[in-house]
């Protein structure tokens, strides 16, 4: 498939000449622009960063098998340390980009996913399923209630909420990211 490419040696998907030029001209201009060699290094001394690279950059599975089966393989490897580092890693990202904007995580697939299998959201997308039903019915009420009182501050807080659950954008249907203002 991919048939330039050796035995995988950091940036050895060039032919020898080209993978000394390149990281011999990356180094030389990251020098000369920004007084650093980080970047360079970053391609020139880990094989996992590169890995990382290519995976960002949405390479394909059997791409990224082809080029780093051994990396593929340590990320895809289930270990109760790995789950715990991914629990972590999720429970960080929720704080930042939900709890601290007082919003819920939202239901969209890739979220549901990501917490059934790490279980923080139950086991089962019956249950999310019904979940989401009953946040709809709840929603529709408070919009109600809203309506008949309309200075109902808790009300007004519940029903952005809600939403910010039940809605598939990240800016709410108010326009704002946060439930809070």
């Amino acid at each position: 498939m991919f048939g330039y490419v050796r035995s995988f040696n950091y940036v050895d998907f060039l032919n020898p000449i080209q993978e000394e030029e390149f990281q011999r001209k990356f180094a030389q201009l990251e020098q000369q622009l920004c007084n650093s060699s980080v970047m360079s290094k970053f391609y020139s001394q880990s094989k996992e960063n590169f890995f990382l690279d290519f995976v960002l950059r949405g390479y394909s599975f059997l791409e990224l098998q082809e080029l780093f089966p051994e990396e593929l393989e340590e990320a895809l490897r289930r270990t109760a340390e790995s789950r715990r580092d991914a629990i972590i890693e999720w429970e960080e990202f929720t704080r930042v980009f939900f709890a601290n904007q007082e919003r819920p995580v939202p239901g969209w697939p890739g979220f549901i996913k990501i917490q059934l299998d790490l279980g923080t959201m139950g086991q089962s997308e019956a249950g999310v399923w019904i979940k989401q039903k009953v946040q709809a019915s709840l929603l529709q009420v408070l919009r109600k209630l809203r309506k008949t009182y309309p200075k109902l501050e808790w009300a007004r807080r519940r029903e952005c909420y809600l939403e910010a659950a039940l809605w598939d954008n990240y800016i709410l249907p108010n326009g704002d990211y946060s439930c809070s203002c």
